[in-house]
């Protein structure tokens, strides 16, 4: 059995996470195909939108007019609903001469954790374990289990 017909393909989230606030430093309206329409393209818009740019997105096709940005820091609510957010802060530095933005949010064990729920998509408050030390995380373990050591921070817990 012949197996035909066509499969789209659309851009990786990793080069759009990286290209998308690149694009900001065009100093004029520019154009990129073969955008991926995921979660975290969403929130680079808003974010963009909320800088200044205009922006519009239509069938894998970003649209980016930073001409109007006029803000050096996005905001913390939406910085936090992903991982790359990080990758805003030295386009801003560049344009700006200065640059806030917050931690970026998420848990980088979500992916392989069995306790994972959408709240790991947000960055965790630090929750104080025994002995002194602590975790960022939404679902700390409780007495009995173990939990890896790759994922226990050796800085205080809060006081």
């Amino acid at each position: 059995m012949r197996l035909a017909g066509e499969v789209a393909v659309s851009g990786g989230k990793n080069a759009a996470v990286a290209l998308i606030p690149a694009a900001l430093l065009a100093h004029s309206p520019c154009t990129i195909e073969n955008m991926p329409d995921i979660e975290d393209v969403h929130v680079l818009i808003e974010m963009l939108r909320w800088l200044g740019a205009g922006v519009e997105f239509t069938d894998g096709t970003l649209r980016v007019d930073p001409t109007a940005i006029d803000k050096y820091s996005p905001p913390r609510d939406l910085a936090c609903k992903m991982r790359a957010s990080y990758y805003l802060a030295p386009v801003l530095l560049g344009l700006f001469g200065c640059a806030e933005v917050p931690m970026p949010g998420g848990c980088k064990f979500a992916p392989r954790c069995p306790y994972a729920s959408d709240a790991c998509r947000r960055r965790p408050e630090v929750t104080p374990l025994p002995g002194g030390r602590a975790v960022l995380c939404f679902h700390p373990l409780t007495s009995g289990q173990s939990l890896p050591d790759a994922a226990v921070s050796d800085c205080p817990a809060p006081t």
